[in-house]
């Protein structure tokens, strides 16, 4: 058996410090993930392990030599643009059984001896206790595999038979994002800025499924990937300690991964001197602290602890007296409710919605029947916006994004709708939410537009002013 490990992917787009070192080699309790697969491969009995680098590749083969991991290594020299070339670099004159595993996952070796002890010719992971979730993080597939959607591709079996499968990889990846309702249902043809893993596991998983049977491996969970670590709980966060970094006005911050998707919301409007900014959904302050040098105040609302201390640090570490946080969620009600954390980062922890996806906030003391990923859960306070009795001056900005309850928090905000008053959303998280936001913000009086910004699930983002 031979292993293949995909490791050629660069950063995400707005990672800092800038021009970082390859996702793979950050580190989880101070081992890099990287070393820490190549570890498990070899402690579940592979010995042969090919590693498929591109970004910054000379960094991986440096590793490789100094940590003595006895890996060969191969480039695929267009990983920017060809992504799914790692998966035919990797198999490239192979003559044996192969395990073709993310080089970014947190796995154990019991997972891989799964693997090993199946004796099919191929061979995904099935989810036996948590839903793996669709085989891409911001698609449905549901209505296209109602059978598969437990199956995951983020470590497949393939044996050496079977390896002529990859003869229309290319082709397959393309059926496979063309099948998939986008962003559930807000597809507009083809992504423009796929990730790295994305392509490889959709390639991936069209082929085996086209080609199958397949067998199932099964597994309590799909093993979680570099986004996933530092999500769950306080003692699971890799390199919180590690990234420090700095904004563009200079600011410092500590972000264990950062999506400084702050340009997004200002699209419409310019941050003035002496403006009251809201920021719901604050994270760890990347918006408010990028907008602390212009506005006189900055309201920032984040309900998750570990989040919201990181908050108070930053906020704390740029010496800033105009920034209050507030470890609230927000809505449209005052209630004790559950914040799940689920999905494939703390950014995306979410209050809790029923089935439809769109109904109000479920109060802590209602009966929940989960059925999204079992996620870990916590209680929080949830406070309209609009009864905050700290907030008295005029608000002129109000930036919200969180995950999915947008209009909840336009519902609890409306007290303060005083123009001029100007609005950045985002509204991408299930279907049909910027309709549903357009049609609120019209009811009074509004003037609305969208944007979409072709990198964040679909990347759509509403405008709203009051003059």
């Amino acid at each position: 058996m031979k292993a293949i490990v995909l490791a050629a992917g660069g950063p995400k787009p707005s990672w800092f410090p800038p021009d970082p070192k390859p996702p793979v080699l950050f580190h989880w309790h101070g081992e890099m993930i990287l070393e820490r697969v190549i570890r498990v491969l070899k402690e579940s009995g592979i010995r042969d392990i090919r590693i498929v680098a591109g970004y910054k590749a000379n960094l991986i083969e440096e590793m490789n030599e100094r940590c003595e991991w006895g890996c060969e290594v191969v480039l695929n020299t267009r990983w920017e643009e060809d992504a799914v070339n790692s998966l035919l670099q990797g198999i490239k004159g192979v003559e044996d059984d192969v395990l073709i595993i993310l080089g970014d996952l947190l796995v154990h070796p019991d997972q891989i001896r799964s693997f090993l002890e199946c004796e099919a010719p191929l061979a995904w992971i099935k989810s036996v206790r948590y839903r793996c979730g669709a085989p891409l993080g911001w698609v449905s597939t549901d209505t296209v595999w109602p059978s598969n959607t437990d199956r995951q591709a983020v470590i497949v079996r393939v044996s050496k038979e079977k390896l002529c499968i990859f003869e229309d990889v290319y082709d397959n990846m393309n059926r496979y994002l063309e099948r998939v309702e986008y962003n559930r249902g807000m597809y507009d043809g083809l992504p423009p800025s796929l990730g790295f893993g994305d392509c490889i596991v959709a390639a991936l998983y069209e082929t085996l499924d086209r080609n199958g049977p397949v067998a199932d491996v099964e597994l309590d969970s799909c093993p979680a990937d570099l986004d996933y670590y530092w999500q769950m709980d306080e003692s699971m966060v890799p390199f919180q300690e590690q990234i420090e970094g700095q904004l563009s006005n200079g600011k410092f911050i500590t972000f264990p991964i950062s999506l400084d998707d702050s340009r997004f919301y200002q699209k419409e409007y310019t941050i003035q001197e002496e403006d009251v900014i809201i920021d719901a959904g604050a994270l760890v302050g990347a918006y408010a602290l990028k907008h602390a040098d212009i506005a006189s105040k900055i309201y920032a609302f984040e309900p998750y602890p570990r989040n919201f201390r990181l908050l108070e640090e930053n906020i704390e570490k740029n010496k800033l007296s105009n920034i209050v946080a507030y470890k609230f969620a927000l809505g449209d009600r005052h209630a004790r409710v559950w914040l799940y954390l689920n999905g494939s980062s703390a950014g995306r922890s979410l209050v809790f919605k029923q089935a439809d996806g769109i109904s109000p906030v479920t109060d802590i003391s209602e009966k929940i029947d989960l059925e999204i990923d079992k996620p870990t859960h916590l209680g929080v306070f949830m406070v309209r916006l609009d009864n905050v009795i700290e907030i008295q001056e005029k608000v002129d900005f109000i930036k919200i994004n969180v995950q999915g309850s947008e209009e909840d928090v336009l519902r609890g905000s409306t007290g303060l709708f005083e123009p001029p008053l100007h609005l950045g959303i985002a509204a991408y998280h299930y279907k049909d939410e910027m309709k549903r936001i357009i049609e609120f913000l019209d009811e009074y009086g509004f003037e609305t537009s969208s944007y979409n910004n072709g990198f964040i699930r679909g990347g759509r983002f509403v405008y709203a002013s009051l003059e």
